[in-house]
C-alpha cells in the first residue's frame, strides 16, 4: 500500500512538470504543435487605422533623419520653410495613411499572437476555406483558420511592445523584406505613398499610437505580470520534477519519519501555492487585455482570442499539483503511507521478568 501511493504521487508530479513545460514553450518557434499555444491573440482583419494612429505627431524627431529618410519629398521644399508648412505636409501624409492604406499596405499581419518567447504572425485563410461567402467581402475574426507563418526568435523575459512592432513592420514593408510574408502579393507602393509611410515611420511614437481601453496605460504593468507568470512557472515545472525525484528517493526510506513527511508536504505544498499564482497572473491579466480590446472593436476593429491550450495546460497542472498536495496529506493522516507493522518495545529484559516471577513465588 505504501509503494502504490508513493506511486501516485510520482504520476502526479510528474503531470505537473509536464503540463507546465507545455504552457511554457508555446509559440517558442514557428511549429504548429508550438503555435497553437499562447497567451493571446489579436485580429487585424478590420483594424480601423485612423482609430488606431492619429496626426499628432511628435514634431522634435523632424529634422535630418527625416530629410534623410525621404528625399524625395524634401527635395520639392524650398529652402527655409516655415515650420507650419512642415507640419501640414506631415498631416497631410498621416491623413493619406490612415485613410487610404489598409493594414496589410503597412506590412502587418492578419493575426499576432503573443507568447512567453516572443510574438509570432500569421494569415486568415482564403475564403475558400470557409466556403466563399464571406471572403469576398472580408477576413472574418475567424480564430480557427490561421495559418502562423513567421515567429520572432525566442527570448525570456519577453515584453511586447506594440510600437516597435509597427515601425519594424512599416520598416520591412518598405525595405520589401517583410518576414512571414501571405503568399499574396501587396499592390506596389506609389512614390507618394512611399513618401508618406517614410514620414509616419519617422515621426511615430507612443503619442500617436493608441490601443483599445486602458491598454497604453497598463502596458508596462501587463509585461510586468507576463514576466513574472513566466518565472513562477518555470519554478513549479523544475521544483516538480525535483519533487519527482525526491518521491523516487522516498521509496527506499521509512514514511515513519515524522519530519521528513513534514518537509515532504510542505515542498509539495509549495508547488501548488506556486502553481495556482502563476496560472491566475498569466490567465488575469489576459482575460483583461481580451476584454480591453473585445469591448472597444468597434471603434479599433481588433478582436482578440485566448488560447484554450495554453490555459487547460496551466489550470490542469494546478491540478496536478493540488492532487499532490491531497494525497499527501490522506497518506501521512490517515495511515494511508503507513508500513502496516506495529512496534513493540521491551520494558524488562525477559530473562530479568522471569527471575522476578521466580522471586515472588518463593516469597509466598
Amino acid at each position: 500500500m505504501f509503494k502504490f501511493f508513493r506511486f501516485i504521487l510520482i504520476v502526479f508530479s510528474l503531470a505537473c512538470t509536464v503540463l507546465s513545460v507545455f504552457a511554457l514553450v508555446g509559440s517558442y518557434a514557428n511549429k504548429s504543435y508550438l503555435t497553437s499555444t499562447y497567451l493571446l491573440n489579436f485580429h487585424l482583419t478590420q483594424a480601423n487605422l485612423s482609430a488606431i494612429i492619429t496626426d499628432g505627431l511628435d514634431k522634435r524627431s523632424i529634422g535630418a533623419d527625416i530629410a534623410s529618410a525621404t528625399s524625395e519629398f524634401w527635395s520639392s521644399v524650398q529652402t527655409g520653410t516655415a515650420a507650419s508648412d512642415i507640419d501640414s505636409s506631415i498631416q497631410s501624409a498621416i491623413s493619406e495613411v490612415t485613410s487610404g492604406f489598409t493594414y496589410a499596405e503597412l506590412g502587418l499581419a492578419d493575426v499576432y499572437q503573443i507568447g512567453y518567447w516572443g510574438y509570432c504572425k500569421g494569415y486568415v485563410l482564403k475564403e475558400e476555406a470557409y466556403g466563399g461567402t464571406l471572403g469576398s467581402v472580408l477576413k472574418p475574426f475567424d480564430n480557427s483558420h490561421v495559418n502562423y507563418t513567421w515567429c520572432s526568435p525566442p527570448k525570456a523575459g519577453f515584453k511586447f511592445d506594440p510600437l516597435v512592432i509597427f515601425k519594424t513592420e512599416i520598416g520591412n514593408k518598405l525595405n520589401n523584406t517583410i518576414e512571414g510574408a501571405s503568399t499574396e502579393v501587396s499592390p506596389i507602393l506609389t512614390q507618394a505613398a512611399t513618401t508618406a509611410l517614410q514620414l509616419l515611420l519617422q515621426n511615430l511614437t507612443w503619442d500617436n499610437l493608441n490601443l483599445p481601453g486602458d491598454l497604453k496605460a497598463q502596458l508596462t504593468l501587463l509585461n510586468g505580470l507576463t514576466v513574472a507568470s513566466f518565472g513562477i512557472i518555470l519554478a513549479v515545472a523544475v521544483l516538480s520534477f525535483i519533487s519527482v525525484i525526491l518521491q523516487l528517493f522516498g521509496c527506499c526510506f521509512s514514511p515513519d519519519n515524522c519530519c521528513l513527511s513534514f518537509l515532504n508536504f510542505s515542498f509539495e505544498l509549495l508547488i501548488f501555492i506556486l502553481s495556482i499564482v502563476g496560472a491566475g497572473l498569466a490567465t488575469g491579466a489576459y482575460y483583461f487585455t481580451r476584454s480591453q480590446i473585445n469591448d472597444n472593436t468597434t471603434e479599433f476593429g481588433i478582436k482578440a482570442f485566448l488560447s484554450i491550450n495554453l490555459y487547460a495546460f496551466l489550470w490542469s497542472s494546478v491540478v496536478a499539483a493540488l492532487l499532490v498536495v491531497i494525497f499527501n496529506l490522506l497518506g501521512h493522516c490517515c495511515g494511508l503511507f503507513g508500513t502496516g507493522r506495529r512496534r513493540y518495545r521491551a520494558v524488562a529484559p525477559a530473562a530479568a521478568y522471569e527471575h522476578k516471577e521466580m522471586y515472588d513465588d518463593e516469597s509466598d
